[in-house]
């Protein structure tokens, strides 16, 4: 089974991500017009079940747009990504861990806004969504 951990960040004023797989960041080779999905990310730790799911989308925000195939398997014990363009991968991780390096993601991004105050210009209740207990 895979390890995962998300790092935050705010850069420019907009909230992001580094993704760690088994203590190693992610590898999108050449591919460079895909960034991780926030939102769909947090959505994973939500919802059983196997649906498509971006993990990663264009650049642009249109997974479509980058011609970006992931599904997402969830269950009880764990999640799955299976991306099959324009990369192809899976990843299996124990459903525990994963919801952990969530909840650690959220206590980091908690701490850039409120004790360091870092500038944020996404929309209020994006942050807010993210920042919701699981």
């Amino acid at each position: 089974m895979n390890t995962i951990a998300f790092i935050p960040s705010i850069i420019g004023g907009l909230i992001g991500l580094d993704i760690f797989i088994d203590d190693k960041p992610i590898d999108l080779g050449k591919v460079t017009h895909i960034l991780p999905d926030l939102g769909c990310i947090h959505y994973s730790v939500e919802r059983l079940g196997k649906y498509d799911c971006p993990i990663y989308t264009c650049s642009c925000g249109d997974a479509g747009c980058g011609g970006i195939e992931m599904q997402v398997l969830a269950n009880t014990s764990t999640i799955a990504w299976k991306m099959s363009a324009p990369l192809q991968f899976f990843y299996l991780f124990d459903y525990e861990q994963y919801a952990d390096a969530f909840e650690t993601y959220q206590k980091g991004l908690r701490h850039l806004l409120e004790v360091r105050r870092v500038k944020c210009t996404e929309r209020p209740e994006y942050v807010r969504r993210l920042l919701e207990p699981l």
